[in-house]
This record gives C-alpha cells, structure tokens and sequence, in this order.
C-alpha cells in the first residue's frame, strides 16, 4: 500500500497535539493542584464542586456574621458587668446615707459622687460599637439616651393620676437644667389650670425657699393663675399638663395640696435634716434623669395608609414578626351585610393572599384578619371604603438581628428602656413617661435616690436601697439573657466551622488531583511526547536519496 507524505505529516501531527494536549492538561493540574480544571474535565463533579463552593461561601459568610454578633455581644456584656459595679457602689452609698445619724455634709458629699456615678452610668447606656450604639434598637446612629430632668413626688393625686389609656402618672414637661435637686411645694389646695395657686421652690435642699418669705407683700410667691399651668423656677420651667383626649393624657386636671409648715419639726441636732418631709402637701423633687430616645418593641404596631378612602382611623392589634401589607379588592360598606374581598402580603408586595371579610348592618368598622393578629378600619360617618384602599401595618421592632445561619437571626442590639429604664415618649404621646419596670427602672431608682440624697429624707433613702436592689436584680436578668446569646454564637461559630472543613474536605476528595499519580503522568507524558518527536523527525527524514 502506498503510503504518501501527506499522510505520514497529518498522523505525526495529529498523535503529537493530542499528546502535548494531555501533557498540558497535568501540567495545569499541577499547577492548580485540582483534578477538575474546567467542566469538560468531569461534568458531574464540576456541577458537585459549584455545589460546594456555594454552600462553603454561605458557610464563610455565617461564621463572618457569627463572629460579629460575638464581638457586638462582648462589648454589650461589658457595658452590663461595668454598670452592674456601678450599682454596687450605689447601693453602698445609699446604705451609708440611709440611717438618721448621717450628717447633711456627708450626704450632700455622697449625693455628689452618685451624680458622678449616674453620668458614668449614662456614658455606658450609649455604648457604640464600630459607630452603632447598642442599647438604641434600629437607631443606632443616635445615643440611646440624653440626660434631662425629671420629676419625684409622693402625692398619690400626682403618682395615681389616671390616663385615658388605663396607665397612670403626671406625664410631666420640663426644659431647663440644674446641679441639685429643686423642691417645689405649693401654698394653696387647688386644681392645676383652674384655680389660682401659690408656690415656692429651694434649690439647696430646703435650707432657703424663693422667696423667703412668702407672707411678705414687698416678696410675693409666684402664682399659677387660671389657665396658667407652667412652674417658673428661674431656669426650669415644669408644665403641668391638663386633661385631654388623647390615649396617654390625663382624664382630669391635677389636684395639688397646699404645703403644712405645721406638720414639719425641726430635729435636736440642727445637721439632721428632719424638717423636710415628702408627704406634707404636695411636693415636687425635680432630679436628673434620662431620656430614651432609642426604639422599641412596644404594641400597638404602626399603621401606614394609602389610597382614596376617608378613614377615621385604622388600629391593628396582635403580635406580628414582620410587615404586612393589606388591600381592598373591593368596595366595603361597612355598615350594611355582605363580604369583603381583599388581600395581604408578608413579603412586602411580591406575592398576595386573598381574603373575605364579613360586614355588619349598623357597623361602625371593618375588621380584616392576617397572620398574627386584625386590622380595624374605621371609614368616616356616612363613608365607604374603596377598592384600592391599602394599608401598613409596621410593628415596632428595636431588635436588629444577624443571620448567622440559614433562616436563623440572632438580635445583637437592645432596647434600652427595657434594660435601664428612665423615661421615654410612646407612640402617639406627646410627654414623656415613665418605662415600666417599677424598681427595675434602673435611671428612675438612681434619680429618686440622688433626690432623696441632695433634699435629705432620710426614709426615701432607705426605700432607695430596697430599690437599687431589685435595681441590680434585673441587670442581672439582662447580663445573663446576654450571656445565653454569647454562648449560643460561640457554639454556632464551632458547628459553622466543623461543617465548613467537613465540607472543604468533601470539596477536595473531587477536585483535587492525586499528587503521585499526577507526576508519575507527568513523567510518562513528557517521555511519550519526546519519543513522538524523535521518531517523527527520523521518519520524516526518509527518501529514496537516502539509499541510492
């Protein structure tokens, strides 16, 4: 068979770029260390190895945020143990000032270092991490707290004052600031913004009252006249809020009680300070305090509308994780039978869920169920509902959580209110209150005993150390709700990482090459290709010249 050149030249060169292709390919193997390359390497195991790539990244990315919610929890824990000493210091100088034989030297020189103390307490309660504040909620590019003042006062028609919305106390307004507590009583029984009544202030403890003499004409007290329900204390100003319709105003105007110098008796030893009395008439202790300007979790949740109806109000009620979106699908009368079409949505209007609601003959409102609790529309009187009309319900969430695992959110801020206390503006008030949490009001209970301090009752301050107490009882709940968290991502960080090496491992047995098999190829390819070239060349050198 003949056998042309032409021939000969296309099987080297085929045989030759095949073998220097497989050569190449070990060759980048072993540079790469991997046995897979690209998919035409192993498809299946390219497809596994995407696989695991994808889920090492996620893996990386938890154990990232796991770690973040631990440096974010330490630095939390920290600001809790530190003020937890400051409460213990407190509650050994309330211990010290809270017996008769203290002097009004020595308390005046302990209410000065608990001022010392609650700032440093302040300074904590604002502790930042990278720039985010923790004890703010969502606000984290805000302090939780700024420091003003507040009011003390043992008059239960001031303490038991009842709001619209059940809960009680005066909700006080006060701008102005002061070094020391200023006690204001009033000289004359009355009705706050009704009646004209008297009043005197001391802003040394009582030893001197502006004026000095209320009886005398030439130095008349200054007066709340009708209408008039603002205290003028040269620098502070304290407004007495009247009676309204709102759901944290007071049903009816405050009652003051005229003050007894009667009542008062002055002790033997002129340095005690039995003359002041908390009960005597009403009287107000104007003391520092602090100010939560953070967010919370408190219910009711907010309610956003949209849309063409006149509503005369929209209130939603229950516990909901998330926002919910709600749509009229339909016209709705509300005070005639029939049903309702409408719609929600969980996921911010990606995907809805329809609904019916039943109407009533002679209602007044429109109550739409969804998850976790109802809407209550309201049109105005002779109004309907239009389709189209949509509303928001926003609960209120202070927890800011990181994912530190599939579907898994661990909240690394907090609500400073719930934690320290002190006083806070709800929803829909226009004054602040106090937080609840009674003696657990951690900034309330130091306030109340600075005041007792700085004014002298020596019985306030022996309530104050009950107080502190429970005070130091419920930062303990606090610290170690935080501790339970730290040790929760500390565990997920070790299970994250376990998985991630178990995973690496997996990822490795697929893509990466056998390191002996690999130069054991390397060598017999090279061997191969230079044995290609050799006889190739010596063949190509073959003709008929050579044997004539």
């Amino acid at each position: 068979m003949r056998i042309a050149q032409r021939t000969m030249y296309r099987s080297f060169i085929t045989n030759m770029n095949k073998n220097l292709s497989d050569y190449m390919d070990s060759n980048i193997q072993s540079a790469t260390q991997k046995r897979i390359n690209k998919p035409s390497d192993d498809p299946v195991g390219m497809a596994r190895v995407l696989a695991y790539r994808s889920s090492i990244a996620r893996n990386e990315q938890y154990i990232s945020n796991s770690k973040e919610a631990a440096a974010q929890l330490a630095s939390t824990d920290s600001a809790l143990t530190q003020a937890s000493t400051i409460l213990s210091k407190m509650l050994e100088k309330a211990n010290q000032i809270s017996t008769e034989t203290v002097t009004k030297e020595n308390r005046l020189q302990t209410a000065s270092e608990l001022r010392q103390l609650f700032s440093q307490l302040l300074n904590l309660a604002n502790t930042s991490f990278n720039g985010s504040h923790l004890f703010s909620g969502h606000k984290t590019d805000q302090p939780a707290y700024r420091e003003g003042l507040g009011i003390t006062t043992m008059d239960d028609n001031l303490t038991g004052a009842e709001r619209n919305d059940g809960t009680k106390g005066v909700p006080w307004e006060i701008s102005g600031s002061a070094d020391r507590t200023i006690m204001v009583r009033f000289m004359d029984d009355g009705e706050v913004g009704t009646d004209t009544i008297r009043y005197v202030y001391s802003k040394d403890g009582g030893e001197t009252w502006v004026p000095a003499d209320p009886d005398d004409p030439a130095t008349p007290p200054k007066t709340l006249t009708p209408g008039d329900t603002t205290l003028d204390l040269d620098g502070v100003t304290v407004k007495i809020p009247t009676a309204g319709p709102q759901d944290k105003d007071l049903k009816q105007n405050v009652q003051v009680k005229a003050y007894d110098p009667d009542l008062d008796v002055k002790g033997e030893d002129d340095n005690k300070d039995n003359s002041i009395s908390r009960t005597n008439g009403t009287v107000l202790f104007i003391r520092p305090t602090a100010y939560y300007q953070g967010d919370d979790n408190d219910p009711p949740p907010l309610v956003d509308q949209y849309g063409p109806s006149k509503v005369d109000s929209a209130d939603a009620y229950g516990n909901f994780s998330g926002d919910v979106r709600i749509r009229l699908d339909e016209t709705a009368n509300v005070g005639a039978d029939g049903k309702v079409k409408y719609s929600y949505s969980l996921d911010n209007g990606v995907t809805w869920v329809t609904s019916t609601a039943d109407t009533r003959a002679g209602g007044s409102k429109l109550r739409l169920q969804v998850p976790g609790g109802y809407l209550d529309v309201t049109p105005q009187p002779g109004e309907r509902l239009e389709a189209g009309q949509q509303f928001v319900v926003r609960p209120r969430r202070s927890d800011q959580g990181i994912e530190i695992a599939e579907g898994e959110f661990l909240s690394v801020t907090n609500c400073g209110k719930d934690i320290f206390g002190g006083l806070y503006t709800p929803a829909g008030a226009s004054s602040p209150i106090p937080a609840e949490g009674g003696d657990k009001n951690i900034f309330e209970v130091l306030s109340n005993l600075i005041a007792w301090a700085e004014t002298g009752p020596s019985d306030g301050c022996g309530e104050s150390v009950a107080a502190v107490k429970t005070a130091i009882e419920g930062l303990q709940t606090s610290t170690a709700r935080v501790g339970g968290k730290e040790q929760r991502v500390s565990l997920n960080v070790t299970i994250l990482e376990t998985h991630h090496d178990d995973q690496v491992t997996r990822m490795s047995s697929i893509e990466d090459a056998d390191l002996t098999e690999l130069l054991t190829r390397l060598a017999q390819q090279q061997m191969a290709y230079q044995s290609i070239l050799q006889s190739s060349s010596m063949i190509m050198q073959l003709n008929l010249t050579k044997f004539i």
